[in-house]
């Protein structure tokens, strides 16, 4: 079998996310110091930009609408995460 080492790891945590808490990104985060953990502010599950934690608002406005872009903040740190990959 081949081993395969992974040299770039970005973590990134959501503050209004209802699946996956900013807690278990921080003790994911501590199993591999090397990696880079993100928290951003007003994000959801789906990625998008939000000012509730209220699950089913968050269904109703955020997880069924199309027509919201993706969070801003995380599309710059995406951005910069990919052009910091050499």
């Amino acid at each position: 079998m081949k081993k395969i080492t992974c040299l770039f790891i970005l973590l990134l945590s959501a503050t209004v996310d209802n699946q996956v808490s900013v807690n278990d990104a921080k003790l994911l985060f501590r199993t591999n110091p090397k990696a880079e953990l993100k928290i951003i502010s007003h994000m959801n599950h789906v990625l998008k930009d939000t000012d509730t934690k209220e699950k089913v608002e968050q269904v109703t406005t955020v997880y069924t609408n199309g027509d919201l872009s993706l969070d801003k903040v995380f599309e710059e740190e995406m951005v910069q995460f990919i052009k910091s990959v050499k």
